[in-house]
Order: C-alpha cells, then sequence, then structure tokens
C-alpha cells in the first residue's frame, strides 16, 4: 500500500523482474546442491530457472559433512551458472507442473541411475528418448520418484525421496540405464 498526501492509499500491482506475471506463482521446493539441501519458496516464472533462481523463505542442510552453516539472510540466490545446481524437488503437484516446463520431457519413462556431483539418482526418467547417449546430452530432466544419495564420504543427506524432481545435468558423470 502506497499513501499519497491526502492519506489515500492506493495498492501497487508486484510485477516480476523479468518475463510476464501471467501464470506465474509461488512454490515451495527443495533444492539440492554438492553440499546442501536447501527449503525455499521460488516463482517459477519468466526468466526464474532460466537466467536466475532465487528463494525465499529459506532454510538449508547438510548434504555431506557435519552441520551447515548459519545464513545470515532468508534469500539465496544463483545466477546463469548452474554449476552448483543438482537438482530442484517440488513440495506438490503443483510445483510438479511448474518445474516440468523447464525440463526436456517426452513420451519416454526411462529407469535409470544418474550419477551427478556428489550424488546417485535412481528413479524414473520422463524423457523424450530412451537412448542414454541422448539422455546425457540434455540440460535438464524431469526424473518421478527419485531416491537420492549421496556417496561422498561423511554423507548427512542419507535417502533425499521427493516426489519428483527437476535434475540439472552440469556435473553429470554418468547414466545407467
Amino acid at each position: 500500500m502506497i499513501a499519497d498526501r491526502r492519506g489515500a492509499t492506493d495498492t501497487i500491482p508486484r510485477v516480476p523482474l523479468f518475463g510476464s506475471s501471467k501464470g506465474s506463482a509461488s512454490h515451495r521446493v527443495q533444492v539440492l546442491t554438492p553440499e546442501y539441501l536447501i527449503d525455499g519458496t521460488a516463482e517459477l516464472s519468466g526468466q526464474n530457472l532460466i537466467r536466475l533462481f532465487v528463494l525465499t523463505d529459506m532454510s538449508m542442510r547438510a548434504a555431506r559433512g557435519a552441520t551447515a552453516p548459519e545464513p545470515g539472510g532468508s534469500t539465496w540466490a544463483i545466477g546463469e551458472d548452474y554449476g552448483g545446481l543438482v537438482a530442484v524437488a517440488p513440495v506438490d503437484g503443483a510445483g510438479h507442473e511448474a518445474l516440468e516446463r523447464y525440463a526436456s520431457t517426452g513420451k519416454h519413462e526411462v529407469q535409470a541411475d544418474v550419477f551427478t556431483g556428489p550424488y546417485r539418482v535412481r528413479g524414473t526418467i520422463l524423457a523424450p528418448d530412451d537412448d542414454p547417449s541422448v539422455l546425457a546430452n540434455l540440460g535438464r530432466l524431469m526424473v518421478r520418484e527419485p531416491e537420492v544419495e549421496c556417496l561422498a564420504p561423511g554423507a548427512t543427506l542419507g535417502t533425499w525421496r521427493p516426489p519428483s524432481a527437476l535434475l540439472f545435468m552440469s556435473q553429470l558423470q554418468g547414466i545407467v540405464v
């Protein structure tokens, strides 16, 4: 609300930094990095997940190692280089649909183990092809019912089982089908 000099108030609509607000919505998500599992809220629209990725109201825990640092704020952001991003998982069905728009999906359902960063991701890839050499060259894959295990020594994550996950292939070490 903004008050003018007469005391009248007016509501100014919130406009996203990039893109249109048409169809945008905030979703609770979990983000997996090589070191942390981060919970937060993301607006999945416009350039978010294309040029930048921002979480608000976030908290984090260690995926490997003893403890996560206490963040100095509640907003987490990453830029165009997604080298530090392994996966984004929705907390609900609406979040799955929003994230699926950013993946290379298709009619094939491929059971696979994907080795990326320090993790093994076992699940069903919703893919445009069933050839692992094709899948290995895609930027992002949607995995249904993944079981994610950190293979690094001292891992504290255990097995992470989100309903689905958008898997970033920037740290891909291999796909086994």
